[in-house]
């Protein structure tokens, strides 16, 4: 039910956003017949981003996926809006087996201590668990996140960017430690609404007249300390402008 209304918010969405892209450009000089000198016109894109953190016990991974249009004036600058749907996923296998293993008759004629494995004190307060965690787990507030807003961004010589022009409204989120008969409030944030545009599109003319942003696949994957963020994003131009 959520997917089909998303879907059909989305659709709607778009088809307003092109009849209001080409009456506006016609009023700022886009017209419909295609110029190969320049980029200048109306865009169309979506792309889908995954940020992937590696917390040695578990993994939490954001996948988020976007559509949006705006338009690129002769002098480059890009102005448009975008909406971008956020899921949010967590990996505690391997951190319930440690905990399974600890609580175990081997676990505890070994003396194995969970106050020994790298990275547990990050998702739990070993001071104050109960005997009976079996893991834990984190979710987003809200069913599924939206945010949308205004975008901007610029084209240099072959090089499309693109970005929020505010940031948008950020996600709270609940970490919960799982028992054997339920679940409890651990930790409550905030987390920002990650910008899908992490990486630069390269802008060619395709054919005469058609010109396409697309993400190359190099600059789709990006390693900062445990965080891995794989991105891509395409954009194609369907009214031309001078």
């Amino acid at each position: 039910m959520i997917g089909r209304y998303l879907v059909m918010r989305t659709a709607l969405w778009f088809s307003l956003a092109v009849v209001c892209g080409l009456v506006l450009g016609s009023a700022v000089g886009i017209k419909t017949k295609t110029s190969d000198k320049s980029p200048a016109g109306f865009y169309r894109g979506s792309g889908t981003a995954r940020r992937v953190a590696n917390l040695n016990v578990a993994t939490l991974t954001c996948d988020y996926n976007s559509d949006f249009w705006f338009t690129v004036n002769t002098q480059g600058t890009v102005e448009g809006y975008a909406t971008v749907m956020y899921q949010l996923s967590f990996d505690d296998a391997y951190l319930r087996s440690v905990i399974a293993l600890a609580n175990s008759a081997y676990g505890k004629a070994s003396g194995f201590a969970l106050s020994g494995v790298r990275g547990l004190s990050d998702v739990l307060d070993l001071s104050s668990q109960k005997s009976d965690i079996v893991g834990t787990t984190t979710r987003y507030d809200e069913l599924v996140p939206v945010r949308e807003g205004k975008i901007k961004g610029h084209v240099t010589g072959g090089t499309l960017r693109l970005e929020w022009a505010t940031a948008p409204p950020v996600i709270p989120y609940t970490n919960y430690t799982v028992h054997g008969i339920g679940e409890k409030v651990r930790r409550q944030a905030t987390g920002p609404a990650y910008s899908p545009w992490i990486a630069d599109a390269r802008l060619i003319e395709a054919a005469p007249g058609q010109w396409q942003g697309f993400v190359t696949g190099e600059a789709a994957h990006k390693t900062s300390g445990n965080i891995q963020t794989f991105a891509f994003w395409t954009a194609h131009r369907v009214a031309a402008g001078e």
